[in-house]
């Protein structure tokens, strides 16, 4: 990790000059006494994904190389503390004014990131996430599958996931296809999100009820390709809500 940032030693126009590097060991430690079940490498992640490049600064902490920001980064690796964990799908930064984070530390395989800038279509989304989480995507490179693992979840609690999409690269039904698992039971099975949507540029969300996380407070996603490369543009997990149970009587 190449970020070298703390308190400032000249507070003068040259302070962007010259640091210690306690604060960034500092916030590496919260990150890391927050993840236990987390890889140096993810931890890592976390703390990358919150750098502000070099030429702004987050109040006096400054630096030649970027500046973190410890507040996001906190919020990335809690996860609200075992409630919802909102991950904008191949964003390099927090999405402005909501609850997603950038896509650092919990995706695995050989992936790459796409994004476009053309107007998403929301409507036929109910509570839509923010257009910019449809925006960007992780997919797998190659054809590869992928697999996402959201840690800080409350051992053995059950989660509502929502997966969100835009198919911002096909321009027709039967281009991509791919099957989606979470804890290792299929959900989606040649999922069109073309077809699902009804044209490209077009919001379409997936939603799953009562997912429980395992032991150790993980719930595992998996996107495997069938045609095209899978994909996904937003993941959400939020506690399930206590709902009623019906019985037909008599």
């Amino acid at each position: 990790m190449h970020v070298n940032i703390g308190a400032p030693t000249d507070t003068g126009t040259n302070a962007v000059t010259s640091y210690s590097t306690g604060y960034t060991t500092g916030v590496a430690g919260v990150i890391a006494a927050l993840t236990p079940g987390q890889s140096p490498a993810q931890r890592v992640g976390i703390i990358e994904g919150t750098v502000t490049p070099a030429t702004q600064s987050v109040g006096n902490w400054c630096t030649t190389e970027g500046v973190v920001n410890p507040t996001a980064a906190v919020r990335q690796a809690v996860g609200t503390s075992g409630g919802s964990v909102d991950i904008a799908a191949g964003a390099s930064a927090n999405v402005p004014n909501s609850p997603f984070v950038a896509d650092s530390g919990y995706f695995s395989g050989t992936t790459s990131t796409y994004s476009v800038g053309n107007a998403i279509n929301l409507s036929g989304v109910a509570n839509p996430a923010p257009q910019a989480v449809y925006q960007t995507e992780r997919f797998g490179s190659n054809n590869s599958n992928f697999t996402y693992t959201i840690p800080n979840l409350a051992a053995n609690a059950q989660y509502d996931v929502r997966l969100d999409f835009s198919e911002n690269f096909f321009n027709s039904a039967g281009s991509r296809l791919f099957n989606v698992k979470i804890n290792g039971n299929q959900v989606l099975t040649n999922f069109d999100i073309f077809a699902a949507a009804g044209a490209e540029f077009k919001a379409v969300a997936k939603s799953f009820e009562d997912v429980a996380a395992d032991g150790n407070g993980y719930v595992t996603i998996e996107f495997d390709n069938v045609a095209g490369g899978a994909k996904v543009d937003g993941i959400e997990i939020t506690p399930s809500p206590s709902r009623p149970i019906l019985i037909a009587a008599g």
